[in-house]
């Protein structure tokens, strides 16, 4: 038996993906779950000792998808039960930090700090270039560039694209209202932990001769992105209170798969399994939302490689080793161990070790290049799972990424561009021209050089353009040989370079057309274009609506204002953070008379405020004593939110909360970090 707990796995069908992610239609199912399987007769006693909580587990009847299993919350998720904890951990216990603890976070009374505009775009790993923000200036933030073959990063993870586009695996810490976060201690450990989890896959995958990485949403600086989440106390009791809400709060996109490390002691390991067996990129693994739980008495990378593993489609009831539950019964394998009273192990692989790798032998669940015919190769294989980066660099394929995430669910929903009805004064800031021309940023040594007007013949390649909002957008752009440094132009002037070959480029102008092109270096001061001009139309900047929930994205960064962790507590600090679709970031306006609004947080239903003094960190209160509001729009579209006293404005603070950077009251001036548009 496996030395690690390898928890429960729930058989989820999403119904929201696409014809080609139907719910159950055969009328047998042959991995064991479905409308023909027969029903489990009587639902087990709970015994918390040792994890087997039932509770929120409904016995599917004859003819439902999870037929065969339980239901968790709908009849489309599915879920075999708990597991026992196993020798060596317990739900009651603890498990120590395995890497050095932060300290709590504390809110400063005041931020006397005024950052300058490069300092604020280096937090998203960008550069400010093209003169003044208020002058046509730009911030430049480069993409990973894709390595010819997979590698590990400075901190233990693959870092793919921007860290956020796609299909990817979200690291979240949950824990309960009225509970201690411990997620400044933990911090560094979960991470190592992720980390452990990609050594599992990948190591796995090299004993078939290939390399897998999980594909993380990580950080500008390569770490794995970790989220902390306060959720109601009571959902915390059990995995569907959990799911449901988790999903409210707007983790629910159907390209994710969340790793949850729970501050509880219900279960050892719970995790979402599709329990699909076809091959093939219609399998309903490739798809989400998933979700693995991993309670405090059980944190560590074998149980987190295990429940990522049912999300990934492991093990299949058609699976030459199954133990017909969602396990194997071929030792010693991450997946396997005795999960019924008649399951019977074999000892197959006899090195202990392999307690830490995926499919002993390699002919269940996961290899990199199964022969043909065989098991894996005309089966579901974990290997091809879409959330996984493939050898050689390559991924297997994907919908064209976007930054921008899907919108939320009915429970979190975010309004199409709202129709202005928020009256919004201009400000006496000076108008910018209609298509302004950025201006050559401030020489560097050397300075960087200027885009060749008649370097446009022959192009190499096309520039793509994606994710335009108002005030950003994504280049995209095929490689050329390795190490090659890439110009990016914008009207006529290069901006910066990289090696990536795609950068977010954000500052820029709403209502206003751009010509971008990628060049590369020529002879002397010259450049040769790598691709052909491509047009950036950024669209007007909408007015936020009142009644109407909005993403509020900051003009310089494009990253959205965010009430820290969803927190539900008074004195909860709004923080700056990459858009996600959560409803932490969605925010509301209400009249609160003589054109004066409230600012109400979604994820809490309190409002926004500060005492209305230079340097006033903005936090949560209850709406009767919150700060008013006035919105002031600039020649740009951008609006600024000032106090109704005291004419402060809302802008990016110096000082950092849990590493965020903190939203904070300034006197007005002239940086782009105070203005914000609406999504």
């Amino acid at each position: 038996m496996a030395t690690v707990l390898l928890g429960a796995g729930v058989l989820a069908v999403p119904t929201a993906l696409g014809s080609a992610w139907a719910p159950w239609s055969d009328p047998v199912s042959t991995s064991g779950f479905g409308p023909g399987a027969d029903p489990i007769k009587a639902v087990p006693a709970d015994d918390p000792a040792a994890g087997l909580v039932y509770r929120g587990l409904t016995a599917a009847k004859k003819g439902s998808p999870c037929a065969g299993g339980y239901e968790v919350g709908d009849r489309n998720t599915c879920s075999h039960g708990p597991d026992a904890a196993p020798p060596g951990l317990s739900v009651a216990g603890d498990v120590a930090p395995i890497a050095p603890a932060a300290p709590a976070p504390k809110l400063p009374k005041r931020d006397s700090t005024t950052p300058s505009e490069k300092d604020v775009v280096q937090d998203e790993g960008g550069s400010l270039a093209g003169g003044s923000a208020f002058n046509g200036g730009v911030a430049l933030a480069a993409d990973a560039a894709p390595a010819a073959a997979a590698e590990v990063g400075p901190h233990g993870v693959v870092c793919d694209g921007d860290g956020v586009s796609g299909k990817r695996v979200q690291v979240l810490y949950v824990y309960g209202t009225g509970t201690a976060s411990r997620f400044a201690e933990y911090l560094a450990s979960f991470r190592k932990w992720a980390a452990g989890v990609d050594t599992i896959y990948d190591a796995s995958a090299q004993e078939t001769g290939g390399s897998r990485h999980i594909r993380y949403v990580t950080t500008a600086d390569c770490e794995v992105d970790v989220r902390e989440v306060e959720i109601a106390a009571a959902s915390m009791n059990d995995f569907n209170a959990t799911i449901s809400a988790l999903k409210g709060l707007g983790f629910n996109r159907t390209d994710r798969k969340y790793m949850i490390f729970g501050e509880s002691r219900v279960y050892c390991g719970i995790g979402s399994f599709a329990g699909d067996d076809r091959a093939g990129t219609a399998n309903r693994s490739n798809g989400g939302p998933s979700y693995g739980r991993n309670d405090s008495g059980c944190w560590n990378a074998g149980v987190a490689a295990h429940e990522l593993g049912h999300n990934l489609g492991a093990v299949n009831n058609s699976a030459p080793n199954s133990s017909k539950a969602g396990h194997c019964v071929d030792e010693y394998d991450v997946m396997c161990y005795k999960d019924a009273e008649g399951t019977v192990l074999r000892t197959v692989c006899t090195d202990r070790a392999h307690d830490q790798r995926l499919d002993c032998n390699h002919d269940d669940y996961y290899h990199s290049s199964p022969s043909p015919g065989s098991y894996l190769a005309t089966h579901w294989n974990v290997a091809d799972n879409q959330f996984l980066i493939r050898d050689q660099g390559t991924t297997t394929p994907t919908p064209a990424p976007t930054t921008a995430p899907p919108s939320p669910s009915p429970s979190t929903p975010r309004p199409p561009t709202p129709t202005p009805s928020v009256p919004v004064p201009t400000t006496a800031a000076p108008p910018s021209p209609t298509t302004p021309a950025p201006t050559t940023p401030a020489p560097s040594s050397p300075a960087p050089p200027t885009a060749s007007p008649t370097a446009t013949a022959n192009p190499a390649g096309t520039l793509r353009i994606s994710d335009v909002t108002a005030t950003s957008a994504r280049l995209a752009w095929d490689a050329a040989a390795a190490g090659t440094r890439y110009g990016v132009a914008l009207n006529g002037r290069v901006l910066g370079w990289t090696t990536a070959t795609g950068v977010r480029v954000t500052g820029l102008r709403a209502g206003t057309t751009y010509q971008a092109q990628i060049v590369l270096r020529g002879t002397g001061s010259a450049t040769v274009p790598h691709t052909a001009p491509a047009t950036i139309a950024t669209p007007a900047a909408a007015q936020p609506a009142a009644g109407s929930w909005f993403v509020l994205g900051n003009a310089l960064t494009g990253t959205a204002a965010e009430l820290y962790g969803a927190r539900t507590a008074d004195g909860t600090p709004l923080v700056s953070q990459r858009r996600a679709g959560t409803a932490s970031q969605l925010w509301k306006l209400e009249s609160a008379g003589d054109d004066t609004f409230l600012l109400r947080a979604k994820a809490s239903g309190k409002c926004a405020s500060g005492a209305p003094v230079a340097g006033t960190p903005v936090v949560q209160q209850d709406c009767a004593s919150a700060q008013r509001w006035r919105l002031k729009r600039a020649a740009d579209g951008t609006v600024a939110l000032t106090t109704a006293s005291g004419d402060l404005v809302l802008g990016l603070g110096g000082q950092r909360y849990a590493g965020q950077r903190l939203l904070v009251l300034q006197k007005p001036g002239a940086a782009r970090y105070q203005a914000w548009v609406t999504m």
